[in-house]
């Protein structure tokens, strides 16, 4: 073999041994994507295949689901023969429809008329310091001012600044007074119903008036006399977190009556009423029944809370509310008032 052909072989080797591993790259590197594509492809066709079959399937299981939820509710209102349709159709009670104006209580709302019924007590806690709250009610023989108690003023061995009343642990010592002073004020007012055996008591804070044209309306003796009824107040979510919740859904579940307000009951779980601006005591033993009930507690929250959780576990005490509200907020006062940061972004006569 000659010089020539031995110097061939091996730049052919040499050729190989270099080219191999570049063919092996590119071609790995092409199988790899030959793979995704394939990959990708197979997974489309999957895809596709499964929404094919899974579709009727799915129609079925959702118009099954769709089936059962309205025997539930028909069931339900087969129960309850004060949520019967039927029954309230009759009457002339209609669904509520849903509120978009946010300003429409200012404008319908009327306070000068006297109310009819004169055994009705309508006390305002109102503090000294807020004499311009007063003046929209005076001249008005309906209205009688209850002094509320200054939080300012407790001393700092109070019991309810100690501890008694449960807040957030960052409330300041001023916002923990305001709550402390807010709820002796509802209990000085209930202990006065008590002692004095007062019936047909209506309790407002000095940011609320009452629309007494629609109040005599009310046939209140048809009302349950064993426990509080909201006059006015707020439709909340049970949690701040509930997710979904929406305040037009809630109002169309309510009965209404096109000419007067309506008697509604609370559905725990589903919703409540919050605030305390304006509520209702039939009798004085309603209110001793709630007095009863917070003094046998160890530790309380503000007045709105604890008659949030009386609605949830104590609804022999309260569980309805009147809506339209009777009473409700003068939102120009209320947003400036020591609970206005919280906003108030809705109509209040329609909670």
């Amino acid at each position: 073999m000659t010089a020539q052909n031995r110097k061939r072989k091996i730049r052919r080797k040499n050729t190989r041994r270099r080219s191999t591993p570049r063919r092996t790259i590119r071609r790995g590197d092409a199988r790899r994507r030959s793979t995704k594509r394939r990959g990708a492809r197979r997974r489309s066709t999957k895809r596709r295949g499964a929404r094919r079959r899974s579709t009727p399937r799915r129609t079925t299981r959702r118009r099954d689901t769709r089936r059962i939820s309205t025997k539930r509710r028909d069931t339900r209102r087969r129960g309850n023969p004060r949520i019967n349709i039927k029954k309230d159709n009759r009457k002339g009670l209609v669904k509520c429809p849903a509120i978009k104006k946010t300003s429409e209580n200012e404008a319908t709302i009327n306070d000068k008329e006297k109310i009819k019924d004169k055994d009705v007590n309508v006390f305002v806690i109102n503090l000294k310091k807020h004499a311009d709250r007063w003046k929209k009610y005076k001249g008005n023989p309906n209205y009688k001012r209850f002094p509320a108690v200054i939080g300012a003023d407790l001393p700092a061995d109070n019991e309810y600044l100690k501890g008694k009343l449960v807040m957030m642990w960052n409330a300041s010592d001023k916002q923990r007074r305001n709550v402390v002073g807010c709820y002796l004020s509802h209990v000085n007012v209930l202990k006065r119903i008590v002692k004095q055996k007062l019936n047909k008591t209506i309790i407002l804070e000095d940011d609320c008036q009452i629309d007494t044209k629609e109040l005599n309306k009310i046939n209140l003796n048809k009302l349950p006399q064993d426990k509080m009824i909201y006059f006015g107040g707020t439709l909340r979510s049970m949690t701040f977190k509930t997710k979904g919740w929406d305040i037009n859904r809630t109002r169309k579940t309510l009965v209404c009556d096109k000419n007067k307000s309506t008697l509604n009951k609370i559905v725990p779980g589903k919703f409540k009423i919050g605030g305390a601006h304006a509520y209702y005591y039939p009798t004085w033993k309603s209110a001793e029944n709630i007095l009863k009930h917070l003094d046998s507690k160890e530790r309380v929250r503000a007045i709105d809370s604890e008659h949030a959780l009386i609605q949830k576990n104590n609804p022999e005490l309260l569980d309805s509310f009147m809506y339209p509200a009777l009473g409700y907020l003068v939102l120009e006062q209320a947003q400036k008032g020591f609970s206005g940061q919280y906003g108030f972004d809705r109509n209040m006569k329609y909670y």
